[in-house]
Formats: structure tokens, C-alpha cells, sequence
């Protein structure tokens, strides 16, 4: 790899002015009267309401016993600067998994279900847990990382995670194709955080343009389905039926793709579908296809370009 500007610079080079508007599902929430909040709704894997006497408080951290498990809880209040108001008898527990683990973000009041621009505000209200906001109907909402907050509530659990690395010993080198700033953004900043080199760009034409040049030797094509230019099933397809590419593996990043995507997806050659803010399963997905593996694709590349010549 000849030039290390990947993870260095994640702004992208361009922005495209005529693209369509994403939508992204979100889940807004109220912490108090006066403070709005939203999560992703891809990552949320259930939702419940509790009585408040149900829930438990052991070694300064609040637990809710369920038959002969322990779902551990977290609240915004100790995690962000926000405003709590006085407990009432119920309240909802967001459940996700993270690092591994069920937990639990306790939140007074559920407002509503809604698809929203995901042209979100990243510079106003950016921090640990907070991705960035929006404002929706006059007030500002702040959108929540709820896995970091749990990585500041649980440093322990992501103490020992590995760093990415190839059978060589080096790090990953993943193209993202992906239109939406917001997404680019949040997705190669966490790959990045994990050891991975990461060149973006945003669209599939790009891309493939990228590839052709030969530049890098990528690991792994990571690729949203819905682009300008050209779409992710195209790039997928063009990849797959290239003499050089064919070798590489490509996932489709997505929100929650219906049955008529995953069988195009097959047909076309995607390897795998992965979404957008499931982090622990982009990462695991990253990892089984970067990993010993990464070393056979550059093989099998570099014969196909041998008898290419």
C-alpha cells in the first residue's frame, strides 16, 4: 500500500449535492420534559416495561433479575449531562447487546417511532455517547450511541479485544462504499478505532473506479445497496465478475433488508448483509472475512492478475 491517507483524513473527499435524502428508524425517547433523545432502531433487540421496585441496586450498579439471568441497566443521567425528573412507578428498559452482553438503558418515557433524515448535526452535540442531533419539531434531539455508553459503563468488557490484523500479521485494508455522510462517517471511525485501514468513498462508481486503479490491495469491499451512479448490487456484481476482484469478499451494509434484497444480493454475490449500527456484528463479520482468510484472497488476486498479464 503505497499511500496512508485512509484513516488519517474521515472527511471525504467529496460530497454529492443531488443525492436523495436517507432516512434512518429511530426511537425518541424523553429523559426529561426538556430533553429529547433518539437511538437507532436496528440495534435495539427488544423493549420492556418494569415496575421501578422490580429493579435492583448491588455494588452501586442498578440489575434487573430475569428467571436466571441479570440484565444489567444503564441511565442517561449517569453517563450524559442530562436532566432526570422524579421516578414514577413504571419505566422502560431499552435492551441491546454489546461486547457480548444484554444490557439494559432505563428510560421514563417512550415518544414515538419515526424515520428521520440522517442528515445529523455531528459538530453541535458530539461526544462519548452522543453521535451528533437533530432538530424534530422545534427541539433538539440528541441521537445516542447507546454501545458506547455501555463502553463507559463497562470499560472491562472491551479491555481484551483484538486488534485487526490479517494471517500476515498487518491490518486490514476495507473499501467502504456508502452515499450517506452521516453513515461513512460513523462506520470508518469505528473501523478505524479497531486497527482496520479504511478508504471510503461515496458511491458504488467511485468505488469500482478505485479498484480499477489498482491502488490498494484490499481485503474486503464494505458497500451500502441503495447509491447514485451505481448502486451496491452492481458493484457487487462488476467485483464478482472481474478477473482481479473476483476473490474478494464483499458485505452489503444496509437497514434491515427485505427478503427481495437478500435474494438479489445471493444472485449478484454478496457474501455477506450486515446493518448499518450493529457494531459487534459488523465487526465479527469483519473479522471472519479479514482475517486467515484475507491472506488466501490475496493469492488467489494475485494469480488471477499473473494470468492476466
Amino acid at each position: 500500500h503505497e499511500q496512508m491517507r485512509s484513516c488519517d483524513d474521515l472527511e471525504s473527499e467529496t460530497e454529492s449535492s443531488s443525492m436523495a435524502q436517507e432516512m434512518q428508524t429511530v426511537l425518541l425517547m424523553s429523559n426529561h420534559p426538556d430533553e429529547h433523545f433518539a437511538v437507532a432502531m436496528d440495534i435495539i433487540s427488544r423493549l420492556e416495561r418494569v415496575r421501578v421496585d422490580q429493579i435492583d441496586r448491588v455494588g452501586g450498579q442498578e440489575l434487573l433479575q430475569q428467571g436466571k439471568s441479570t440484565l444489567p441497566l444503564l441511565r442517561l443521567e449517569e453517563c450524559l449531562t442530562t436532566q432526570s425528573e422524579s421516578p414514577s412507578e413504571t419505566i422502560y428498559i431499552i435492551v441491546f447487546e454489546v461486547a457480548g452482553h444484554e444490557v439494559g438503558l432505563l428510560v421514563p418515557h417512550l415518544v414515538d417511532i419515526r424515520e428521520v433524515s440522517t442528515d445529523v448535526d455531528t459538530h453541535t452535540f458530539h461526544g462519548t455517547g452522543v453521535i451528533g442531533s437533530l432538530v424534530l419539531e422545534g427541539r433538539t434531539t440528541r441521537m445516542v450511541d447507546i454501545h458506547e455508553l455501555a463502553e463507559l459503563a463497562h470499560p472491562e468488557w472491551f479491555m481484551n479485544q483484538p486488534v485487526a490484523t490479517d494471517d500476515q500479521g498487518e491490518s486490514p485494508w476495507i473499501l467502504l462504499a456508502e452515499d450517506s455522510h452521516f453513515f461513512r462517517r460513523q462506520v470508518k471511525e469505528m473501523m478505524c478505532s479497531k486497527g482496520y485501514q479504511v478508504v471510503d468513498r461515496e458511491d458504488g462508481q467511485q468505488a469500482w473506479e478505485l479498484l480499477e486503479e489498482n491502488e490498494y490491495d484490499f481485503d474486503l469491499v464494505l458497500t451500502d445497496i441503495e447509491m447514485p451512479n451505481l448502486d451496491g448490487f452492481q458493484l457487487c456484481q462488476r467485483i464478482k465478475d472481474s478477473a482481479a476482484w473476483k476473490h474478494l469478499p464483499v458485505i452489503a451494509l444496509t437497514s434491515l433488508a427485505g427478503s427481495a434484497d437478500m435474494q438479489r444480493g445471493i444472485e449478484v454475490g454478496f457474501d455477506d448483509y450486515q446493518i448499518k449500527m450493529d457494531r459487534d456484528k459488523l465487526l465479527g463479520a469483519l473479522q471472519n472475512f479479514t482475517g486467515a482468510k484475507a491472506g488466501n484472497n490475496r493469492r488467489h488476486r494475485s494469480e488471477s492478475r499473473l494470468q492476466n498479464v
